[in-house]
């Protein structure tokens, strides 16, 4: 997903393409980072080159979006996390083949789980469930 301030001109659009997405400001999270390591390799394996106008920390990106200093990239469940607040819009990435950011729940084998940490572990399970991926 796209992720910009209401005011952008993406926010009129249904979806977006990479190569319309390579044309802004970008405001991305830093180089060390795993996301901003998956989106550069799928920009890449697809030729488009970003115009990183901004790389930072959370907090800073989500400040920067909100006051309509470029657009940035995330997850499409950034939304039903509520990652950004309320004041952004999210837009599909319309790109056939888009790969997804697999979600992995790892546990020390041979350790007792709690009934807490069962009602967690089905709790994230449902709720990326439910999260769709793409357009």
């Amino acid at each position: 997903m796209v992720v910009s301030s209401a005011e952008h001109p993406f926010t009129r659009l249904e979806s977006v393409t990479l190569e319309e997405i390579a044309g802004e400001r970008i405001i991305m999270l830093v180089g060390d980072y795993a996301f901003r390591r998956h989106v550069d390799k799928i920009f890449s394996r697809y030729g488009v080159r970003l115009n990183y106008f901004v790389e930072c920390p959370h907090l800073l990106r989500n400040e920067l979006l909100r006051a309509n200093q470029g657009i940035s990239i995330s997850l499409s469940s950034a939304q039903r996390r509520k990652l950004y607040g309320e004041e952004v819009r999210y837009i599909p990435i319309r790109q056939e083949g888009l790969p997804t950011v697999p979600i992995v729940i790892a546990r020390m084998k041979d350790r007792y789980r709690t009934n807490i940490c069962e009602e967690f572990i089905q709790y994230i399970s449902d709720f990326y469930r439910g999260v769709r991926s793409g357009p």
